[in-house]
C-alpha cells in the first residue's frame, strides 16, 4: 500500500518545481493527509504496526513467513480494494509472481517500511503539502475513488475545494 498514492506527491513536486517541464499534470489516487477522525479500521491498524520501528519489521516477517504469495495478494487487495471481487485473475496472478520476485530480495522490508514512514511523515505536515499543490501553475486533473480505503475521499474533496481551477473526477 501506499506506492502508487506516493508517486502523485512526487509529481507534485516536479510540478510545483519544474514547471517548465510539465503542461499538465493528472493525479490518481493521491496520497493526502487523513481527516482527523479514523478512515477504516483495518487500514488504519496497519499503518500503526508500520509506523512502529521494529513492529513493523517482526509482523511483515512473521505475515510472509505464515502466508503463501496467494494469500499475501488477497490480504493486500482485501486492504486496498473497496471491492475485491473486482479484482481480476490476471491481476492477481501478476501479484503473485511480483511476491514470489521479492521474496528473494534482503532487506525488502525494512526498505518497504521506510518508505511507508516517509509517506506518514510527509502526510502530517499537510501545510507543507498545501504550500506544494497551491504553486503548481499547469492544468491538473484529480482523479480519485469515492470509496478510496487508503484516501478517504474527505480528504480528495478538501484539495479540490482549495483548488477550484483544478478538474476533479471522483468515481464510484
Amino acid at each position: 500500500p501506499g506506492r502508487h498514492h506516493r508517486g502523485g506527491l512526487r509529481g507534485s513536486r516536479r510540478a510545483a518545481d519544474h514547471a517548465e517541464t510539465v503542461t499538465g499534470f493528472v493525479l490518481v489516487a493521491l496520497a493526502l493527509p487523513m481527516p482527523r477522525r479514523l478512515t477504516d479500521p483495518g487500514v488504519d491498524a496497519t499503518f500503526v504496526v508500520y509506523a512502529v520501528p521494529g513492529l513493523g519489521e517482526v509482523s511483515m516477517r512473521a505475515m510472509q513467513a505464515r502466508l503463501s504469495p496467494e494469500e499475501l495478494v488477497h490480504r493486500i487487495i482485501n486492504l486496498c480494494f473497496a471491492d475485491p471481487r473486482r479484482a481480476n485473475a490476471q491481476m492477481i496472478e501478476n501479484g503473485e509472481n511480483l511476491v514470489r520476485q521479492r521474496q528473494q530480495i534482503a532487506h525488502k522490508e525494512e526498505s518497504f517500511l521506510g518508505a511507508a514512514r516517509s509517506l506518514m511523515k510527509l502526510l502530517m505536515r499537510p501545510a507543507r503539502i498545501d504550500s506544494m499543490m497551491d504553486s503548481i501553475d499547469v492544468p491538473v486533473l484529480l482523479i480519485h475513488g469515492e470509496d478510496d480505503r487508503l484516501v478517504p475521499i474527505a480528504s480528495a474533496e478538501r484539495v479540490a475545494t482549495a483548488r477550484p481551477s483544478w478538474d476533479t473526477a471522483f468515481l464510484p
